[in-house]
């Protein structure tokens, strides 16, 4: 109101000034050319309508029409509406339209008319039910009941944790993937689709190591930890999800899990949480989707229905006719492909990293994982790494065995040294069997201090340490088996 009054003074003092000659105040049409000499954000409170300092003649001739019928205090702003409430029908309504199978406003409507038969007054038309979808209701109450809890939660507000003041390996987070184009299998020539786990530092963004194997399990998930603990240093804490990749013994085992021989923290994301694990989802959508499309056997959603059923069968007839098909990718190459779409990766920009002054070209751009990895080097950052002389045993499955006169029972097998029967180590044997070679077991007792290498079938020749040379193992008789 008081800016409405402001423009009825400075518009009766040019009125006067017109009609008494006075020169030093502005005529009546500059006066309105000038917005009356007001201040614009006045303009904009004695409006009351829109952020704008723009007044139309018809609103100049109400506030008149106003002062005129009702006095000065008629120019006050009218008290806001409140929201009228909805109409009592619409809860009804909702029990049609609110569920998950996600029905049509138009037909949820129908079926609340025909079914319920409401009375006049609870009776909505189509417009009435778009009005108020559309104007009454905000995006999450729209939404409740066609939408599980899970759906909802990507529609509200979230927290986005930042990483500036972490090193790398603080965090490792992974993830399995089913890549979405078939390989040949590389025992039976089969198309498969491999899955593909892999392993993030949080910090840098930067793949620090993958395993391929043809379904996850825990051997995969093991493996893409070993190495990327060899290659890049030991981690602080492993983020995953709850799946069973990442909740077993090779893993959580007291004596022989990987948890506890590299001193890490396993930390699990919430159940049904992908959005916990943006991170590594975006990594597994950017790199492997990225890889699948430029194989010829892609067969994701977005594949073109007839270019994926043509080379499905071409694939299925080269099998049937020659057992195996020259346009499935084979192992090898498919491991060569992934390796190189690791290391294209690793050395691109990453929007998520910082900016800096390219050196060659001299713009700004952001890093790339490797360069936020070298660049934390360069401040002081040294990563923790894997002994060397532990390095190959981190590579090997270890199973909890005991021992029973010098010999330890696995998979079958039986694997004997005379050693295996000292007093440390009789009762319980950590004996890891390396998948390279399953002829040779190594043995470690509970103890850790014995370094033996039983052999398979110990028994038919049996292995004595001379005492000269502890180190040095000697086959000599033994009895048959």
């Amino acid at each position: 109101m008081t800016g409405r009054q402001e423009y009825f003074t400075a518009r009766e003092l040019a009125r006067l000034a017109k009609e008494r000659g006075i020169t030093t105040f502005p005529n009546t049409e500059q006066t309105v050319a000038a917005g009356f000499d007001l201040d614009p954000q006045r303009l904009v409170v004695a409006n009351d309508r829109r952020a704008r300092a723009d007044i139309s003649r018809a609103t100049i001739y109400n506030w008149f029409k106003a002062r005129d019928t009702g006095g000065v205090a008629a120019l006050s702003p009218l008290k806001t509406k409140t929201a009228a409430p909805l109409h009592p029908g619409f809860a009804g309504f909702l029990k049609y339209y609110a569920i998950g199978s996600k029905p049509s406003a138009s037909d949820a409507l129908k079926q609340y008319i025909e079914r319920e038969n409401p009375p006049e007054k609870r009776r909505l038309t189509l417009p009435q039910v778009r009005h108020i979808l559309r104007n009454r209701l905000n995006n999450i109450e729209r939404n409740v009941g066609r939408e599980g809890l899970l759906t909802l939660r990507s529609r509200l507000a979230y927290v986005t944790r930042t990483t500036g003041d972490m090193w790398p390996t603080t965090i490792f987070t992974a993830d399995g993937k089913t890549f979405d184009a078939e390989i040949a299998d590389p025992v039976t020539r089969r198309p498969i689709r491999p899955e593909i786990t892999t392993v993030a530092d949080v910090v840098t963004r930067k793949i620090v190591g993958i395993s391929l194997a043809r379904s996850e399990n825990q051997r995969s998930v093991a493996e893409a930890l070993r190495r990327s603990c060899v290659a890049n240093g030991i981690c602080a804490i492993f983020y995953v999800d709850r799946g069973p990749g990442y909740r077993n013994q090779a893993l959580d085992a007291d004596v022989s899990g990987l948890m506890g021989r590299l001193g890490i923290t396993k930390m699990h994301a919430a159940p049904y949480g992908s959005q916990a694990k943006g991170l590594i989802e975006r990594i597994q959508g950017t790199v492997w989707n990225t890889l699948a499309r430029r194989l010829p056997t892609y067969i994701g959603r977005d594949m073109d229905k007839e270019a994926g059923d043509r080379i499905h069968k071409l694939t299925r007839r080269e099998l049937r006719e020659f057992g195996q098909s020259r346009h499935l990718p084979d192992w090898q190459t498919f491991v060569r492909l992934c390796d190189d779409m690791v290391a294209e990766y690793n050395a691109s920009e990453h929007r998520s990293l910082p900016k800096f002054r390219d050196p060659d070209t001299g713009r700004m751009r952001h890093m790339s994982p490797n360069e936020a990895w070298a660049a934390h080097m360069a401040d002081g950052f040294k990563p923790i790494e894997v002994d060397p002389h532990e390095a190959d045993d981190l590579f090997r499955p270890y199973e909890i065995r005991q021992v029973r006169r010098a010999e330890v029972a696995w998979n079958g097998n039986r694997y004997f040294d005379m050693a295996l029967g000292a007093e440390e180590c009789r009762d319980f044997a950590r004996a890891p069997m390396s998948t390279s070679n399953p002829e040779k077991l190594r043995h470690w007792s509970a103890c850790r201090r014995c370094a033996l290498n039983p052999e398979r079938e110990g028994t038919r020749s049996r292995i004595s340490r001379s005492p000269r040379s502890p180190k040095t193992c000697a086959p000599v008789s033994g009895r048959s088996a």
